[in-house]
């Protein structure tokens, strides 16, 4: 996920939690399949903040982005935006690495939510996705897509045939290593806001959830 058109800022936060300089490359991915790549060095025990509306060649463009360091680093994207008058912001943990497979709980196109579904091809190759929607009634819609190398494709779930107005889950299966994130823009309860996420790459017996209140 990463966008820089409209009323879109999209950020990549860095933390080098090591005691010497950290020298990190960004590899943003366009929809077009352009790259466009930044070096950076980080400092000690410090963040660094990266402004991709800012960067040349990124202006007004559907972005995903590849970050790889000389010492292990820390990297997160936040977005914050005016998206069809809903004002709001999210934030995401990135992927370690990419997978052939990804898995999205969470899904809504009723009311008036808007879902989209991010996927990025980090590969020299092309890559086929296969993407599976799974229905609150048991119902599976399954689309295709073709991901040209270095390049990223969106979903908005709620213009695929047979998927507005419903909650929905999604699988993913790649020929290769792809990465996939879930992003929703919403009103709900007098509230305008949007969330996003990356998927898991496997289903498990056991998850945990630190953050949680009802009050």
């Amino acid at each position: 996920e990463g966008y820089t058109g409209g009323s879109f800022d999209t950020w990549i936060l860095l933390q080098n939690p090591n005691d010497s300089p950290a020298t990190v490359t960004f590899r943003f991915m366009r929809s077009d399949g352009r790259v466009v790549e930044k070096k950076v060095t980080v400092q000690p025990r410090r963040r660094h903040t990266e402004h991709v509306d800012r960067v040349p060649g990124l202006e007004d463009a559907e972005v995903s982005t590849s970050v790889t360091s000389d010492l292990p680093v820390v990297a997160e994207r936040a977005m914050y935006f005016v998206y069809e008058g809903r004002k709001g912001g999210h934030c995401t943990v990135g992927a370690r690495s990419p997978s052939n497979r990804w898995f999205l709980a969470e899904g809504y196109t009723g009311g008036n939510f808007h879902m989209y579904v991010l996927l990025q091809n980090p590969n020299g190759s092309r890559a086929t996705a296969r993407v599976t929607f799974m229905k609150g009634n048991g119902e599976c819609r399954e689309v295709s897509v073709e991901l040209p190398p270095h390049a990223r494709r969106t979903l908005h779930v709620n213009r695929l045939p047979g998927l507005a107005g419903c909650e929905v889950g999604v699988q993913v299966h790649s020929d290769l290593p792809i990465v996939v994130e879930r992003s929703q823009y919403f009103e709900y309860a007098g509230l305008d806001d949007g969330t996003n996420s990356i998927g898991a790459i496997n289903a498990s017996r056991t998850w945990y959830f630190a953050e949680g209140f009802c009050r």
